[in-house]
This record gives C-alpha cells, structure tokens and sequence, in this order.
C-alpha cells in the first residue's frame, strides 16, 4: 500500500477441522484483496494462513505426481497495455522485481515469477493457442506453470483424466480452457524450492 496499491476488502475465514487425535480445532485464514482501476481481471489477493499447523501436512503435500510447487503464471497483455501491467505488478511485487525481455517482461516473486508477454510471444511459449483464451484481449491470466520432479510421472495423470495436452519449450502444455478455469495449465521439470 505504501508504493500506491489499494486494497479493496479483506475477508476473514476459517472451517472446523478434526485433529488426528480427534480434537476439533478450526482454521483460520486473512486474504488482502488488491484491484488496480483498469485491470479487472487481475485482481490479486494476499493470503495469510494463521494455523498452519492445520493445513500444512508432508503426507499432504507430496503429489503422486510429483508436482511441488508453482514455478511462474503468465499474463497475457498487448503491448498497448503492457506499460499498465508493469505498473501494476511493481506496485505488488516492486519496482526492483520487474526484469525486461526480449518478449515482454517479468516479474519476480518470493515463489516464482510472472511472465507478461503479447499472445504471439504466447504462442511461442506454450504453441497453438485455444480460441477461448482471454479471446477479448483484456489483460489475463493465461497459464500457471507447476514445477514438477518429472514429466514421465505427471503424463499418465494427465491421460487418466483425458486433458488434452501438447509438448512446448520442455512442458506439458494442458490447453483445454473450459475444463481448467479459463487458463492452461503446464508442468515442467523444476527442482523443489528450499
């Protein structure tokens, strides 16, 4: 807030939980919810987890898969709203975050990093794009990209749930919109954040 964003509520929320010894107890969480005039579709939200001793269990958090964690998430923006976004993002993440690129830009994270790129340089990242992606052209979120041990252990889920998916730039490219909440989704090989 203090490098200009403005937060636009904050929700307060928790469920009742049983322990494994059978005591109920309840989660507690605070999201920030920040929009920025303009963006509609790039509201971000800051959450807290205040009882992650809840939440938080290795058994839990070790996917058959071996999925372990977001790598990056891709905006799609025009270069006539590219500047927009920058801004934005800087204000969130920073001005000494954004990174310029010879496609568009990023912007690092504390887990990762935002890609902001036009849909051709889209095209380049993650091949043919659906028809049904962000098809107004309104900056959006297109991708989030899960970091994973290997892609040979992610495909037969992939299959098994019959997603329709395509090899890019060394990830599985998930491109079916409808069946992912509006945007793809992609795996690729990553090692495991400390």
């Amino acid at each position: 807030m203090a490098r200009g964003g403005q937060c636009a509520g904050t929700i307060e929320f928790g469920r009742d939980v049983l322990r494994d010894d059978g005591t109920p107890d309840r989660t507690a969480t605070t999201l920030k919810i920040f929009t920025r005039s303009g963006l509609p579709r790039l509201s971000m939200f800051a959450c807290q987890q205040h009882r992650r001793d809840l939440i938080e269990f290795p058994r839990w958090m070790d996917h058959p898969n071996g999925a372990h964690g977001f790598v990056s998430a891709t905006i799609l923006a025009e270069p006539k709203d590219q500047l927009a976004v920058r801004d934005w993002l800087a204000t969130l993440h920073g001005p000494e975050a954004v990174t310029e690129t010879g496609w568009g830009f990023t912007v690092a994270t504390g887990k990762g990093h935002w890609r902001v790129l036009s849909r051709d340089a889209a095209r380049a990242f993650f091949g043919p794009l659906p028809e049904e992606l962000a098809p107004d052209g309104a900056p959006s979120v297109i991708s989030l990209d899960l970091g994973c041990c290997a892609l040979d252990r992610v495909r037969p889920f992939v299959d098994a749930g019959g997603f329709a998916c395509h090899e890019a730039r060394g990830a599985l490219v998930l491109t079916e919109p409808a069946r992912l909440g509006g945007i793809l989704l992609t795996f690729q090989e990553a090692p495991e954040a400390p």
